[in-house]
């Protein structure tokens, strides 16, 4: 059971770090799920992959959040600055 939930958390964060070297696997989150006793593992799998379905932003979604941000607040200060040229 434990696999299972290691690679649904590896299939929403599958892109964290990965352009920089460092791989995530479903092994990566085993291992760390073995720190805590058997019974705390997938209890413990199970709330991070709540949380991560809730909370992780894929690096696509970032890059695009960035991209409309820069292109809504440039366009807001050209438009000010057409309204009050600077004196």
């Amino acid at each position: 059971m434990t696999k299972k939930i290691a690679q649904e958390i590896i299939t929403i964060i599958g892109d964290y770090r990965n352009d920089d070297g460092i791989q995530m696997t479903a092994q990566n989150i085993i291992n760390w799920a073995n720190q805590f006793g058997a019974k705390e593992q997938l209890f413990l799998l199970e709330e991070l992959k709540e949380i991560f379905k809730k909370r992780y932003i894929s690096k696509m979604k970032a890059e695009q959040f960035l991209k409309f941000a820069i292109q809504k607040f440039s366009k807001r200060r050209v438009g000010r600055a057409m309204l009050h040229p600077p004196k």
